[in-house]
């Protein structure tokens, strides 16, 4: 949904463009709702965090403990609770299209156990999981790792801590929340990932944020396997190539699947897979991959990359429900904002007046789509102003019929 806010006169966009806009329209939706309760006492929790993991598609129980998840698209994801003081929550749900879940989830109080500090190795390997290398680190901000303590249970190391570590990546407008409490230290690239897009303070920090996004997608993992469903290798800027420099006809890597809404892509032996923008990459699969429209991999390891595609930290990375905006930003954004055009056309009683004398007047606003005038402007702002150019009188005035 658009959300604009006026500041002196001047429109500014919060939030994301219409479904419309991307590139991808007609995606398969589901709602997910439920209760939420401690598994002991059966009450109702509020203030649960509850998502789909590396989305942005989240939310927290109210006072009844209840909560609601819309526009999920069809798929096997995993749903995420979280609240202090309570075990982490992981399910994997089978999500149908045009389909509501209704759930009741349970989750335990957290043991207390005995915790020590992390090694500088521990600290690090968490560090890179987060940002790969100092080239990607401009912009990204980690707020409280230091309070990530560890549990030495059977010659293993299982991460604690009361918060996720929250990230921020400027770049892109994505604030990130890593919930690593009783996670092995070598299954890192497993502990959920909740994404939240940032706030953006005028509509060129949307526009800046978009094109970093879409600058991100295009070439990545998930824009190839969208372009190879989609049979749109081509027109998406892709060359696939084996090892001798012969093209490959990526429809030969695609077969069914036994799963709804999702294909099989085999490639055993390594291609070359070249976008046009420079990224190369090599790529094949160990085992058939099963892949839906979106370009989510069921078992990401089971695809095995090499160059470009590859973006190992999780502060680059986008969510798995990004969907660019179609065309240039700057003209999707442009296109978009002249459906909510707003003219104000005032008039007065008579050209001229003596001091003293009443001003009266009318205002117009003229609506470039009259049906969404009801989702704009209030009050209009009326301001007097002297051969000086000095304000010398200034009223908000409500619109009326």
């Amino acid at each position: 949904m658009l959300q604009f806010y006026r500041y002196n006169g001047q429109m500014t966009l919060r939030g994301l463009l219409v479904e419309a806009l991307i590139l991808n329209p007609f995606l398969l939706i589901a709602q997910i709702s439920g209760l939420v309760v401690d598994s002991k006492t059966r009450k109702p929790l509020e203030k649960v965090e509850v998502f789909v993991h590396q989305s942005t598609n989240g939310t927290e129980t109210d006072q009844a403990g209840q909560f609601q998840l819309d526009n999920v698209t069809a798929g096997f994801y995993q749903l995420v609770l979280y609240k202090q003081g309570y075990t982490l929550y992981k399910s994997t749900l089978k999500i149908e299209e045009g389909r509501h879940y209704k759930l009741t989830l349970a989750i335990d109080r957290s043991k207390k156990s005995k915790t020590s500090t992390l090694s500088e190795q521990e600290r690090s390997t968490i560090r890179s999981r987060i940002i790969h290398d100092t080239i990607s680190e401009t912009g990204i901000s980690i707020m409280n790792m230091e309070e990530l303590t560890v549990i030495q249970n059977h010659e293993q190391s299982i991460i604690t801590c009361k918060h996720p570590v929250f990230i921020q990546n400027t770049r892109t407008g994505y604030q990130m929340h890593y919930y690593l409490m009783g996670s092995p230290l070598k299954d890192l690239s497993d502990a959920p990932v909740r994404y939240m897009p940032m706030q953006a303070t005028d509509l060129q920090q949307s526009i800046a944020w978009e094109k970093e996004r879409k600058n991100s997608f295009i070439g990545s993992t998930r824009h190839w396997l969208m372009a190879v469903l989609g049979n749109r290798v081509k027109e998406e800027g892709y060359t696939i190539r084996d090892k001798m420099g012969q093209e490959v006809d990526a429809t030969t890597f695609i077969s069914p699947s036994s799963l709804f809404g999702y294909k099989r892509v085999s490639i055993n032996e390594a291609v070359i897979v070249r976008h046009q923008n420079g990224n190369t990459s090599q790529v094949r699969t160990d085992g058939p991959a099963e892949v839906n429209a979106n370009g989510i991999t069921l078992a990401p390891r089971t695809l095995q990359l090499n160059g470009s595609m590859v973006i190992a930290d999780i502060a680059n990375q986008l969510p798995i429900d990004y969907q660019p905006v179609a065309g240039e930003v700057e003209d999707t954004y442009a296109k978009t904002l002249e459906s909510f055009y707003e003219k104000i056309y005032v008039h007065t009683d008579k050209p001229y007046y003596y001091p003293g004398e009443a001003l009266w007047f009318k205002g117009y606003i003229h609506y470039k789509e009259p049906a969404w005038r009801d989702s704009l402007s209030r009050v209009m702002n009326v301001e007097l102003i002297n051969s000086e150019k000095e304000i010398t009188l200034s009223k908000i005035l409500k619109i009326d019929s």
